[in-house]
């Protein structure tokens, strides 16, 4: 079965010796120094080494965090030139300081910036959106509060259909795309069941904040979160001249039909278009809330370092301690079948949080808190261990070879954060 998922999938070159594409950082520390079994680390490391060798990852980097300090900071891979069909282009090596787009592990730190809108006192989360985005009320949605765009239940699954070749141009024309927010109408009861918001959510709550502060959210981003972490991205997109640093993305993996369809539905768009669009200067340099982040690994590490420790970081508060324990706490007890996604789902105002049974984190993970980004980025933290995980890649693989290699690589970090032997 292996060989003919080999055959059929799209595959980077993966060189022999993986030393010549491997970076780390000086910032790791001995995994002893903070309680973890020696070797650990590097047990670890040699199953994302197995999982890059499948080939469907031309880039990806991993920052493990455990009681505050950095034990993995390593990147593996290109981050341009080596993705599958591309022959004859400069190859980049994929650094730990290269950007990288997090797709929807945005949502968690545009979240944080409306977190940040209410403890200044200029909303509250059950504020209707319309209260605060004049205009919005229309076709049905003045009830939509804050707390539902954060949550996926305000029913407003996708954006009107647009033609393909408006559609990047689209997100720097600012009066056309605000009348697109306030024109947008439910597909579905508003409060009921999740139905996951892939990108809608971010642009309602962007207008909103330049509505509040007559600031642009990167802005916000910048001085809320991005300096006082000490980030190196951390940005909404980059500037146009700026945007061939960032790694480029690439289906990889072999995608079925139904599946292909599934996936369309979640991101609004053809998978293959989706990952295409998200490689063009005007993808690259807008402003996407809830879908273009760009980060390190070691980056958004630094996010969620802070929000496991309550709002501060290195000294410096950030969040209040209440915002903080907002952000986080599910809106429900158990997890429901998201709408769109088709998967049981818990979700707190702006993060996926764990849940009895399997989830996305594992299982039983109640109190993990995360988000993911289109098929393979994952970043969360879990409270029970002190651990920060923070997996950035740039192939999109649904199926191919890598299964086997990737529920290693999920068993391995759960076993790593709980100082658990690893084989």
């Amino acid at each position: 079965m292996i060989k003919v998922l080999r055959r059929w999938s799209k595959l980077s070159v993966v060189p022999s010796d993986l030393s010549t594409v491997t970076d780390r950082s000086d910032a790791e520390v001995c995994e002893q120094d903070v309680g973890l079994r020696a070797g650990s680390a590097e047990a670890l490391w040699r199953c994302f080494e197995q999982l890059y060798a499948t080939g469907v990852q031309p880039g990806l980097q991993l920052c493990v965090r455990h009681r505050g300090q950095v034990v993995l900071d390593r990147a593996i891979g290109h981050a341009r030139g080596n993705e599958p069909g591309v022959v004859g282009q400069e190859q980049l090596p994929m650094r730990v300081s290269s950007p990288v787009n997090l797709f929807s592990a945005a949502k968690a730190v545009t979240a944080m910036l409306i977190h940040r809108l209410v403890e200044q006192g200029l909303l509250e989360l059950d504020d209707p959106v319309a209260r605060h985005l004049p205009g919005f009320e229309r076709h049905g949605k003045a009830a939509i509060t804050v707390r539902q765009i954060l949550t996926h239940r305000a029913a407003l699954t996708r954006l009107p259909a647009i033609p393909a070749d408006e559609q990047l141009a689209l997100l720097h024309d600012d009066a056309r795309r605000r009348e697109l927010v306030l024109g947008l109408r439910p597909q579905g009861r508003i409060g009921g069941l999740p139905a996951y918001h892939a990108v809608t959510g971010g642009f309602v709550l962007a207008e909103m904040m330049r509505e509040l502060t007559g600031q642009d959210p990167r802005v916000l981003l910048h001085d809320w979160i991005k300096q006082p972490l000490g980030a190196q991205w951390l940005d909404y997109g980059l500037p146009a001249e700026a945007t061939a640093q960032i790694a480029l993305n690439a289906q990889t993996g072999w995608l079925p039909a139904p599946i292909a369809w599934q996936l369309s539905r979640v991101v609004g768009a053809p998978f293959g278009a989706a990952i295409e669009q998200s490689n063009h200067v005007l993808f690259q340099s807008a402003l996407i809330p809830s879908g273009n982040v760009v980060s390190s690994a070691r980056d958004i590490a630094r996010f969620y370092q802070c929000l496991l420790d309550g709002g501060m970081f290195e000294g410096r508060r950030v969040f209040e301690p209440g915002s903080v324990a907002t952000a986080i706490r599910p809106d429900r007890k158990w997890a429901s079948v998201d709408r769109v996604i088709g998967i049981p789902i818990r979700y707190s105002p702006g993060f996926m949080v764990g849940h009895a049974g399997i989830g996305l984190y594992g299982f039983n993970r109640h109190a993990t808190f995360g988000h993911l980004g289109l098929s393979s980025t994952l970043t969360w933290a879990r409270p029970d261990t002190g651990t920060v995980v923070c997996l950035v890649t740039t192939g999109k693989p649904v199926l191919g070879p890598h299964i086997p290699e990737m529920l290693q690589m999920f068993s391995a970090l759960n076993r790593f954060c709980e100082n658990r032997l690893l084989r």
